[in-house]
């Protein structure tokens, strides 16, 4: 029968947390990710595996955390109450590395503007503005469902205090009206594009008795 392999080098230097980025988020988590930078992160390897380590923000798990190496881990952030809090890797040999104060929860809010397009046949691309507080990083859209829609940039610090998100809008082919929409920080963003067809009204001298 097969079976799994573990070892634990012991003798490996303890694990310790250098620093981590972002050093603030929001109380609702919202998956922002973040990476977590150090010495000694491997945790416990498994054969065939990725190396496992639980790391924990002010006593909340985080999901999603994966060991890059001895020196990163990456994950998305939990929820937690506003207020500055305590990063914590856990390794399953039961050593840690504790960071006091690295992270500071923040009441987070977010506004998205404008929050409708009107564009034209042959397309082009609109930019919305992202407005929040400094220290609140926020994610990408994710990619429209319409395959003429796409995302194109991020910017203001990559996702973090006001910034802009840019989207593309193909030329449409069709000779009617499309629309679509996407969401951006929560809010609704819907883009309607005209079709090929133009109309023209001509009108002809006439004379009458």
């Amino acid at each position: 029968a097969g079976y799994w392999a573990y070892y634990v080098d012991r003798a490996s230097p303890a694990p310790q947390i250098a620093s981590i980025k972002p050093a603030s988020g929001p109380t609702t988590g919202n998956g922002i990710p973040f990476t977590i930078t150090g010495t000694g992160l491997w945790g416990m390897e498994r054969a065939g595996l990725t190396p496992s380590a639980v790391v924990k923000f002010g006593g909340v798990t985080a999901t999603s955390a994966v060991v890059k190496g001895s020196t990163r881990i990456e994950g998305q952030l939990p929820a937690h109450p506003a207020g500055v809090v305590d990063v914590v890797v856990e390794e399953p040999d039961g050593r840690t590395a504790p960071l006091s104060g690295a992270f500071t929860y923040l009441s987070c809010s977010y506004a998205a503007s404008p929050t409708s397009f009107s564009l034209p046949a042959a397309g082009g691309s609109v930019s919305v503005t992202v407005t929040t507080s400094s220290g609140c990083p926020w994610l990408a859209p994710p990619a429209p469902a319409s395959s003429w829609v796409r995302v194109t940039g991020v910017g203001g610090n990559q996702g973090e205090a006001t910034g802009t998100v840019t989207i593309a809008v193909d030329p449409t082919p069709s000779q009617t009206l499309r629309s679509t929409s996407l969401v951006v920080v929560g809010a609704t963003i819907t883009i309607v594009q005209a079709g090929t067809c133009t109309y023209a009204l001509s009108v002809s001298p006439a004379s009458f008795p």
